[in-house]
Protein backbone atom coordinates (compact mmCIF):
# COMPACT_ATOMS: atom_id res chain seq x y z
CA UNK A 1 0.00 0.00 0.00
CA UNK A 2 2.80 2.37 0.91
CA UNK A 3 4.74 1.20 -2.05
CA UNK A 4 1.44 2.16 -4.48
CA UNK A 5 1.62 5.76 -2.95
CA UNK A 6 4.77 6.38 -3.41
CA UNK A 7 4.85 5.63 -6.81
CA UNK A 8 1.71 7.55 -7.36
CA UNK A 9 3.16 10.89 -5.47
CA UNK A 10 6.31 10.32 -8.01
CA UNK A 11 4.08 10.52 -10.66
CA UNK A 12 2.29 13.35 -9.58
CA UNK A 13 5.65 15.24 -9.21
CA UNK A 14 6.83 15.01 -12.71
CA UNK A 15 4.25 15.65 -14.10
CA UNK A 16 3.71 18.93 -12.57
CA UNK A 17 7.97 19.45 -13.84
CA UNK A 18 7.25 18.86 -17.13
CA UNK A 19 4.02 20.69 -16.96
CA UNK A 20 5.94 23.80 -15.80
CA UNK A 21 9.06 23.19 -18.01
CA UNK A 22 6.62 23.12 -21.19
CA UNK A 23 4.85 26.31 -19.70
CA UNK A 24 8.30 28.18 -20.22
CA UNK A 25 9.85 26.35 -23.16
CA UNK A 26 7.98 26.01 -26.13
CA UNK A 27 10.65 25.36 -29.32
CA UNK A 28 13.89 25.76 -27.23
CA UNK A 29 16.64 23.77 -29.23
CA UNK A 30 18.07 20.63 -27.44
CA UNK A 31 20.97 22.95 -26.35
CA UNK A 32 19.28 25.47 -24.99
CA UNK A 33 17.23 26.08 -21.90
CA UNK A 34 14.63 28.82 -20.98
CA UNK A 35 15.91 31.15 -18.20
CA UNK A 36 14.27 34.42 -17.07
CA UNK A 37 14.01 37.36 -19.22
CA UNK A 38 16.16 39.18 -16.93
CA UNK A 39 18.76 37.09 -17.01
CA UNK A 40 22.36 37.41 -18.80
CA UNK A 41 23.03 34.75 -21.36
CA UNK A 42 26.28 33.61 -22.01
CA UNK A 43 24.99 33.33 -25.74
CA UNK A 44 21.89 32.75 -27.13
CA UNK A 45 19.93 29.85 -28.30
CA UNK A 46 17.63 29.23 -31.46
CA UNK A 47 13.95 28.58 -29.73
CA UNK A 48 11.40 30.33 -28.19
CA UNK A 49 9.87 30.58 -24.94
CA UNK A 50 7.09 31.42 -23.30
CA UNK A 51 6.57 35.44 -22.49
CA UNK A 52 8.64 36.54 -19.34
CA UNK A 53 11.56 34.06 -20.61
CA UNK A 54 14.61 33.78 -23.05
CA UNK A 55 16.05 31.01 -24.65
CA UNK A 56 19.61 31.10 -23.46
CA UNK A 57 22.32 27.82 -24.69
CA UNK A 58 23.94 25.45 -22.25
CA UNK A 59 27.34 26.06 -21.34
CA UNK A 60 29.45 23.07 -22.03
CA UNK A 61 31.30 23.12 -18.78
CA UNK A 62 28.05 23.41 -16.29
CA UNK A 63 26.89 20.60 -18.42
CA UNK A 64 29.83 18.38 -17.41
CA UNK A 65 29.81 19.63 -14.14
CA UNK A 66 32.94 21.93 -14.23
CA UNK A 67 33.11 25.88 -13.86
CA UNK A 68 32.22 27.73 -16.22
CA UNK A 69 35.19 29.67 -18.50
CA UNK A 70 35.15 33.66 -19.10
CA UNK A 71 37.21 32.87 -22.04
CA UNK A 72 38.47 30.20 -24.71
CA UNK A 73 41.79 29.08 -23.32
CA UNK A 74 44.93 29.52 -25.78
CA UNK A 75 46.97 26.18 -25.71
CA UNK A 76 50.52 26.42 -25.87
CA UNK A 77 52.41 24.74 -28.21
CA UNK A 78 55.70 23.29 -27.54
CA UNK A 79 57.67 25.20 -29.39
CA UNK A 80 56.38 28.49 -27.77
CA UNK A 81 56.78 27.40 -24.05
CA UNK A 82 60.32 25.88 -24.90
CA UNK A 83 61.26 29.22 -25.62
CA UNK A 84 59.69 30.49 -22.44
CA UNK A 85 56.87 32.05 -23.92
CA UNK A 86 52.69 31.68 -23.30
CA UNK A 87 49.95 31.51 -25.78
CA UNK A 88 47.64 34.40 -24.65
CA UNK A 89 44.52 36.29 -26.18
CA UNK A 90 46.30 39.65 -26.55
CA UNK A 91 42.66 41.30 -26.49
CA UNK A 92 41.91 39.92 -22.86
CA UNK A 93 45.63 39.50 -21.83
CA UNK A 94 48.05 42.05 -23.21
CA UNK A 95 51.34 41.33 -24.31
CA UNK A 96 54.36 43.41 -22.67
CA UNK A 97 56.84 40.93 -24.73
CA UNK A 98 57.48 39.91 -28.09
CA UNK A 99 53.95 38.64 -29.68
CA UNK A 100 54.25 35.85 -32.08
CA UNK A 101 51.46 34.55 -33.85
CA UNK A 102 52.49 31.28 -35.52
CA UNK A 103 53.27 29.68 -32.44
CA UNK A 104 49.57 28.98 -30.54
CA UNK A 105 46.53 26.63 -31.55
CA UNK A 106 43.40 29.55 -32.07
CA UNK A 107 42.93 32.60 -34.61
CA UNK A 108 43.49 34.96 -31.67
CA UNK A 109 46.26 33.92 -29.28
CA UNK A 110 50.05 34.56 -30.13
CA UNK A 111 53.06 32.90 -28.33
CA UNK A 112 54.13 35.94 -25.95
CA UNK A 113 57.58 35.96 -24.70
CA UNK A 114 58.32 38.26 -21.98
CA UNK A 115 61.07 38.73 -19.66
CA UNK A 116 64.56 36.83 -21.24
CA UNK A 117 62.69 33.86 -22.53
CA UNK A 118 64.94 30.98 -23.02
CA UNK A 119 66.91 31.87 -25.95
CA UNK A 120 71.03 30.09 -26.27
CA UNK A 121 71.98 33.95 -27.48
CA UNK A 122 72.93 36.21 -24.08
CA UNK A 123 71.06 39.61 -24.25
CA UNK A 124 73.30 42.63 -23.55
CA UNK A 125 71.34 45.93 -21.39
CA UNK A 126 70.91 47.69 -24.65
CA UNK A 127 68.55 44.86 -25.80
CA UNK A 128 66.89 43.74 -22.87
CA UNK A 129 66.41 46.85 -20.94
CA UNK A 130 64.44 47.62 -24.31
CA UNK A 131 61.77 45.01 -24.07
CA UNK A 132 63.42 42.98 -25.98
CA UNK A 133 64.80 39.45 -26.78
CA UNK A 134 68.13 37.85 -28.04
CA UNK A 135 67.75 34.75 -30.57
CA UNK A 136 69.37 33.07 -33.40
CA UNK A 137 69.01 35.29 -36.56
CA UNK A 138 68.51 32.03 -38.90
CA UNK A 139 65.30 31.42 -36.79
CA UNK A 140 63.33 34.33 -38.55
CA UNK A 141 59.71 33.44 -37.02
CA UNK A 142 60.63 34.99 -33.73
CA UNK A 143 61.19 38.44 -35.59
CA UNK A 144 58.51 38.62 -38.28
CA UNK A 145 56.44 40.62 -36.20
CA UNK A 146 59.65 42.57 -34.65
CA UNK A 147 62.22 44.91 -35.13
CA UNK A 148 65.75 43.80 -35.58
CA UNK A 149 68.50 45.55 -33.90
CA UNK A 150 72.07 43.70 -34.51
CA UNK A 151 74.22 45.64 -31.58
CA UNK A 152 72.14 44.19 -28.54
CA UNK A 153 73.18 40.35 -28.27
CA UNK A 154 76.36 38.49 -27.82
CA UNK A 155 77.05 36.25 -30.74
CA UNK A 156 77.90 36.24 -33.80
CA UNK A 157 74.64 34.69 -35.22
CA UNK A 158 72.40 36.57 -32.31
CA UNK A 159 70.00 39.45 -33.08
CA UNK A 160 67.59 41.49 -30.83
CA UNK A 161 64.31 41.04 -31.50
CA UNK A 162 62.32 44.60 -30.20
CA UNK A 163 58.35 44.63 -30.34
CA UNK A 164 56.92 47.03 -32.98
CA UNK A 165 54.42 48.32 -30.70
CA UNK A 166 55.59 49.28 -27.22
CA UNK A 167 52.25 48.95 -24.50
CA UNK A 168 54.32 50.63 -21.88
CA UNK A 169 57.48 53.39 -21.66
CA UNK A 170 59.43 53.71 -18.81
CA UNK A 171 60.54 56.35 -17.24
CA UNK A 172 57.26 58.45 -18.05
CA UNK A 173 55.80 61.15 -15.45
CA UNK A 174 52.10 60.70 -15.10
CA UNK A 175 50.26 63.95 -16.29
CA UNK A 176 46.97 63.97 -15.15
CA UNK A 177 44.92 66.20 -17.56
CA UNK A 178 42.27 68.77 -16.22
CA UNK A 179 39.75 70.79 -18.28
CA UNK A 180 40.21 74.02 -17.78
CA UNK A 181 37.49 77.56 -19.13
CA UNK A 182 39.26 79.82 -20.97
CA UNK A 183 37.65 83.17 -21.96
CA UNK A 184 38.30 84.29 -25.40
CA UNK A 185 37.30 87.26 -25.89
CA UNK A 186 35.95 87.80 -29.68
CA UNK A 187 35.20 91.69 -29.25
CA UNK A 188 36.49 94.57 -27.32
CA UNK A 189 34.13 94.31 -24.48
CA UNK A 190 34.07 91.64 -21.51
CA UNK A 191 34.23 88.26 -22.35
CA UNK A 192 30.78 86.16 -21.79
CA UNK A 193 30.25 82.60 -21.80
CA UNK A 194 29.60 82.34 -25.01
CA UNK A 195 33.13 83.13 -25.44
CA UNK A 196 34.45 80.59 -23.43
CA UNK A 197 37.13 77.80 -25.07
CA UNK A 198 37.29 74.63 -23.15
CA UNK A 199 40.71 72.98 -23.67
CA UNK A 200 42.61 70.35 -21.73
CA UNK A 201 45.83 71.77 -20.10
CA UNK A 202 47.74 68.95 -17.65
CA UNK A 203 48.24 69.54 -14.21
CA UNK A 204 52.11 69.83 -14.88
CA UNK A 205 54.34 70.12 -17.83
CA UNK A 206 55.97 66.98 -19.14
CA UNK A 207 58.83 68.78 -20.40
CA UNK A 208 59.35 71.85 -18.26
CA UNK A 209 59.78 75.31 -19.55
CA UNK A 210 62.19 77.06 -18.03
CA UNK A 211 61.74 81.13 -18.00
CA UNK A 212 64.21 83.26 -19.59
CA UNK A 213 66.05 85.27 -17.16
CA UNK A 214 65.05 89.25 -17.26
CA UNK A 215 67.50 91.85 -17.83
CA UNK A 216 68.85 92.61 -14.64
CA UNK A 217 68.14 89.65 -12.89
CA UNK A 218 70.99 86.99 -12.08
CA UNK A 219 70.53 83.87 -14.01
CA UNK A 220 70.31 80.94 -11.97
CA UNK A 221 73.17 79.31 -11.07
CA UNK A 222 73.94 75.24 -10.31
CA UNK A 223 74.46 74.07 -6.82
CA UNK A 224 72.17 76.70 -5.77
CA UNK A 225 70.53 75.62 -2.91
CA UNK A 226 66.86 75.27 -3.11
CA UNK A 227 64.40 74.18 -0.70
CA UNK A 228 62.81 71.12 -0.36
CA UNK A 229 58.86 70.91 -1.62
CA UNK A 230 55.70 68.15 -0.72
CA UNK A 231 54.46 67.39 -4.23
CA UNK A 232 50.90 68.25 -4.59
CA UNK A 233 51.03 65.44 -8.10
CA UNK A 234 49.18 62.56 -7.47
CA UNK A 235 51.67 60.07 -8.47
CA UNK A 236 53.87 62.22 -10.37
CA UNK A 237 56.59 59.88 -10.54
CA UNK A 238 54.52 56.31 -11.08
CA UNK A 239 58.24 54.64 -10.24
CA UNK A 240 58.17 55.40 -6.29
CA UNK A 241 57.09 52.66 -4.14
CA UNK A 242 57.01 53.11 -0.30
CA UNK A 243 58.92 50.40 1.59
CA UNK A 244 57.87 49.74 4.95
CA UNK A 245 59.62 47.45 7.81
CA UNK A 246 57.95 45.57 10.12
CA UNK A 247 56.27 47.45 12.45
CA UNK A 248 56.56 50.31 11.31
CA UNK A 249 52.98 52.17 10.01
CA UNK A 250 54.96 54.47 7.93
CA UNK A 251 57.22 54.56 4.81
CA UNK A 252 60.90 53.87 6.32
CA UNK A 253 62.33 54.19 2.52
CA UNK A 254 61.81 54.25 -1.29
CA UNK A 255 62.26 51.91 -3.74
CA UNK A 256 61.94 52.60 -7.22
CA UNK A 257 60.29 49.75 -10.25
CA UNK A 258 61.87 48.75 -12.78
CA UNK A 259 59.95 46.08 -14.14
CA UNK A 260 57.26 43.78 -13.40
CA UNK A 261 58.79 41.69 -10.82
CA UNK A 262 61.38 44.08 -9.22
CA UNK A 263 62.14 47.04 -7.59
CA UNK A 264 65.42 48.60 -6.91
CA UNK A 265 66.59 50.18 -3.75
CA UNK A 266 69.53 50.70 -1.43
CA UNK A 267 71.06 47.91 0.18
CA UNK A 268 70.83 49.91 4.31
CA UNK A 269 67.16 50.20 3.73
CA UNK A 270 66.57 46.10 3.62
CA UNK A 271 69.57 44.57 5.10
CA UNK A 272 68.89 42.24 7.54
CA UNK A 273 65.57 41.90 6.88
CA UNK A 274 63.32 38.82 5.46
CA UNK A 275 60.93 39.09 2.86
CA UNK A 276 57.96 38.83 5.02
CA UNK A 277 59.17 41.84 7.22
CA UNK A 278 58.89 44.04 4.09
CA UNK A 279 55.80 45.47 2.40
CA UNK A 280 55.93 47.45 -0.42
CA UNK A 281 53.38 50.62 -1.18
CA UNK A 282 52.22 50.41 -4.99
CA UNK A 283 50.36 53.40 -6.55
CA UNK A 284 50.39 55.15 -3.37
CA UNK A 285 50.49 58.99 -3.55
CA UNK A 286 49.39 59.87 0.31
CA UNK A 287 50.28 57.14 2.26
CA UNK A 288 47.58 58.45 4.70
CA UNK A 289 44.69 58.82 2.84
CA UNK A 290 42.84 56.46 0.78
CA UNK A 291 41.22 59.11 -1.39
CA UNK A 292 44.14 58.88 -3.76
CA UNK A 293 44.14 55.29 -4.29
CA UNK A 294 43.12 54.43 -7.89
CA UNK A 295 40.81 50.93 -8.12
CA UNK A 296 42.27 47.63 -9.22
CA UNK A 297 45.58 49.49 -8.93
CA UNK A 298 46.71 51.07 -5.34
CA UNK A 299 47.76 47.86 -2.78
CA UNK A 300 50.76 46.53 -0.60
CA UNK A 301 52.85 44.50 -2.72
CA UNK A 302 54.53 41.37 -1.05
CA UNK A 303 58.01 40.74 -1.54
CA UNK A 304 59.40 37.17 -2.79
CA UNK A 305 63.13 37.37 -2.03
CA UNK A 306 65.70 40.12 -1.17
CA UNK A 307 68.98 40.75 -3.03
CA UNK A 308 71.93 42.88 -1.51
CA UNK A 309 75.09 43.18 -2.99
CA UNK A 310 77.61 40.52 -2.02
CA UNK A 311 80.10 43.14 -0.95
CA UNK A 312 77.51 45.60 0.42
CA UNK A 313 79.58 47.59 3.57
CA UNK A 314 77.58 48.34 6.06
CA UNK A 315 80.63 50.75 7.31
CA UNK A 316 81.62 52.35 4.36
CA UNK A 317 78.15 52.04 2.42
CA UNK A 318 80.12 50.79 -0.52
CA UNK A 319 78.53 48.79 -3.24
CA UNK A 320 74.80 49.88 -1.19
CA UNK A 321 72.71 48.33 -3.69
CA UNK A 322 69.66 45.76 -3.41
CA UNK A 323 66.85 44.36 -5.45
CA UNK A 324 63.31 43.24 -4.61
CA UNK A 325 61.76 40.25 -5.89
CA UNK A 326 57.71 40.34 -6.11
CA UNK A 327 55.28 37.48 -5.43
CA UNK A 328 53.17 38.89 -7.95
CA UNK A 329 53.92 40.80 -11.38
CA UNK A 330 52.64 44.38 -11.72
CA UNK A 331 50.70 45.52 -14.54
CA UNK A 332 53.00 48.34 -15.97
CA UNK A 333 50.46 48.48 -19.31
CA UNK A 334 46.63 49.43 -17.57
CA UNK A 335 47.30 52.17 -15.36
CA UNK A 336 49.30 55.34 -15.60
CA UNK A 337 49.90 55.76 -12.04
CA UNK A 338 52.46 52.40 -12.14
CA UNK A 339 55.12 52.79 -14.70
CA UNK A 340 58.95 51.61 -14.53
CA UNK A 341 62.00 54.02 -14.16
CA UNK A 342 64.32 53.80 -16.99
CA UNK A 343 68.03 52.40 -16.34
CA UNK A 344 70.94 53.63 -17.81
CA UNK A 345 71.97 51.02 -20.95
CA UNK A 346 75.82 52.12 -20.85
CA UNK A 347 78.15 54.03 -18.46
CA UNK A 348 79.19 56.41 -21.27
CA UNK A 349 77.48 59.56 -19.42
CA UNK A 350 78.89 60.48 -15.72
CA UNK A 351 75.89 63.16 -16.36
CA UNK A 352 78.24 65.67 -14.61
CA UNK A 353 76.76 69.53 -13.80
CA UNK A 354 73.24 68.07 -15.36
CA UNK A 355 69.68 68.92 -13.23
CA UNK A 356 68.20 66.12 -11.13
CA UNK A 357 65.39 64.93 -9.12
CA UNK A 358 65.44 63.61 -6.02
CA UNK A 359 62.05 62.30 -4.60
CA UNK A 360 60.67 60.01 -1.83
CA UNK A 361 59.15 59.57 1.35
CA UNK A 362 61.94 60.31 3.76
CA UNK A 363 61.59 62.84 7.01
CA UNK A 364 63.82 66.09 6.70
CA UNK A 365 66.87 66.79 9.48
CA UNK A 366 63.99 69.32 11.38
CA UNK A 367 61.76 66.25 11.65
CA UNK A 368 58.57 67.05 9.74
CA UNK A 369 56.79 64.56 7.69
CA UNK A 370 54.60 64.37 4.96
CA UNK A 371 52.01 61.86 4.31
CA UNK A 372 52.74 62.39 0.40
CA UNK A 373 56.03 61.89 -1.09
CA UNK A 374 58.92 65.00 -1.70
CA UNK A 375 60.56 66.22 -4.26
CA UNK A 376 63.62 68.51 -4.54
CA UNK A 377 65.60 69.50 -6.90
CA UNK A 378 69.29 69.12 -7.19
CA UNK A 379 72.81 69.30 -9.19
CA UNK A 380 75.21 66.43 -9.88
CA UNK A 381 78.66 67.05 -8.76
CA UNK A 382 81.74 66.31 -10.88
CA UNK A 383 83.07 63.13 -9.75
CA UNK A 384 85.32 64.16 -7.33
CA UNK A 385 82.37 65.02 -5.35
CA UNK A 386 84.08 68.79 -4.69
CA UNK A 387 87.60 66.93 -3.43
CA UNK A 388 85.19 65.06 -0.69
CA UNK A 389 86.70 61.75 0.45
CA UNK A 390 83.39 61.08 2.09
CA UNK A 391 79.52 62.19 2.23
CA UNK A 392 77.74 61.45 5.59
CA UNK A 393 80.12 58.29 6.55
CA UNK A 394 79.75 56.98 2.70
CA UNK A 395 83.20 56.58 0.92
CA UNK A 396 83.28 58.22 -2.52
CA UNK A 397 84.61 56.07 -5.32
CA UNK A 398 84.00 55.90 -8.84
CA UNK A 399 80.92 53.82 -7.86
CA UNK A 400 78.83 56.83 -6.55
CA UNK A 401 77.89 59.81 -7.47
CA UNK A 402 76.94 63.10 -5.15
CA UNK A 403 74.54 66.29 -5.57
CA UNK A 404 74.28 69.40 -4.25
CA UNK A 405 70.93 71.85 -3.94
CA UNK A 406 70.08 71.70 -0.48
CA UNK A 407 69.05 74.08 1.84
CA UNK A 408 68.95 73.89 5.69
CA UNK A 409 66.86 71.45 7.34
CA UNK A 410 65.46 70.77 3.58
CA UNK A 411 67.54 67.18 3.59
CA UNK A 412 65.72 63.73 3.20
CA UNK A 413 66.74 61.06 5.44
CA UNK A 414 65.15 58.09 4.04
CA UNK A 415 67.58 56.05 2.15
CA UNK A 416 66.81 54.54 -1.63
CA UNK A 417 65.05 57.37 -2.87
CA UNK A 418 65.67 57.50 -6.59
CA UNK A 419 67.94 60.61 -8.34
CA UNK A 420 66.53 60.85 -11.87
CA UNK A 421 67.26 62.80 -14.69
CA UNK A 422 65.29 63.84 -17.98
CA UNK A 423 66.37 62.62 -21.35
CA UNK A 424 64.03 63.14 -24.32
CA UNK A 425 60.63 63.19 -22.07
CA UNK A 426 62.23 60.03 -19.76
CA UNK A 427 63.59 59.35 -16.51
CA UNK A 428 66.91 58.05 -16.10
CA UNK A 429 67.84 56.24 -12.58
CA UNK A 430 71.36 58.13 -12.12
CA UNK A 431 71.70 57.23 -8.69
CA UNK A 432 70.20 55.49 -5.49
CA UNK A 433 70.10 57.97 -2.48
CA UNK A 434 73.09 56.49 0.14
CA UNK A 435 73.61 58.80 2.69
CA UNK A 436 72.95 62.62 3.20
CA UNK A 437 75.07 65.49 4.62
CA UNK A 438 75.24 68.93 5.22
CA UNK A 439 76.20 70.46 1.64
CA UNK A 440 75.76 67.32 -0.10
CA UNK A 441 74.56 63.82 -1.04
CA UNK A 442 76.09 60.52 -2.09
CA UNK A 443 74.60 58.19 -4.55
CA UNK A 444 74.75 54.57 -5.81
CA UNK A 445 75.53 55.11 -9.26
CA UNK A 446 73.42 52.91 -11.15
CA UNK A 447 75.56 52.73 -14.31
CA UNK A 448 78.14 50.81 -12.51
CA UNK A 449 75.91 48.09 -11.21
CA UNK A 450 74.09 47.33 -14.56
CA UNK A 451 75.46 43.78 -15.03
CA UNK A 452 74.86 42.97 -11.78
CA UNK A 453 71.54 44.15 -11.56
CA UNK A 454 71.05 41.93 -14.85
CA UNK A 455 72.84 38.97 -13.41
CA UNK A 456 70.50 39.20 -10.26
CA UNK A 457 67.49 39.64 -12.43
CA UNK A 458 68.01 36.42 -14.93
CA UNK A 459 65.00 36.13 -16.99
CA UNK A 460 62.46 37.50 -14.74
CA UNK A 461 60.01 40.11 -15.14
CA UNK A 462 59.67 42.44 -18.73
CA UNK A 463 61.04 45.61 -18.95
CA UNK A 464 59.56 48.80 -21.10
CA UNK A 465 60.72 49.90 -24.35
Amino acid sequence: MKLLLLVSLLGVLSLFFTSSAASKSSACGWRGVCRPALTKCKQTAFGRCTSGYKCCKIDKDLSRGKAPTTRRQCRTKRKCSSEGGLCKNPLSDPCMGLPVESLCKGASCSCCIEGGGRSTCPSKPSCRLKGGICVDSENSEWCSNAIVYKGGCKGKQCVCCLPKENKCLCGTAYIPVTTVIVPVPTTPHAATTKDMNVILVPQFPHFPIKPKPQPGKPKPQPGKPKALRASTHTNKFPWLAGIKKRPSNSYNCTGSIINTLFVITSASCVNGLRPKDIQLGVGDFNQRSREDAVPGLTRTARVKSVFVHEQFSDTTLENNIALLLLRKPLDLISYNEVKPVCLPTTDDDDYSGDAGVLAGWGVSTDSSTSNGFRELDVSILDQDCNGATSVGGAAVNSQTVCTSGRGVGSRIAGTGDPLTVEKDGRHILVGVLSAVDTEQDIHTRTSKYIEWIMETIGSDGSFCG
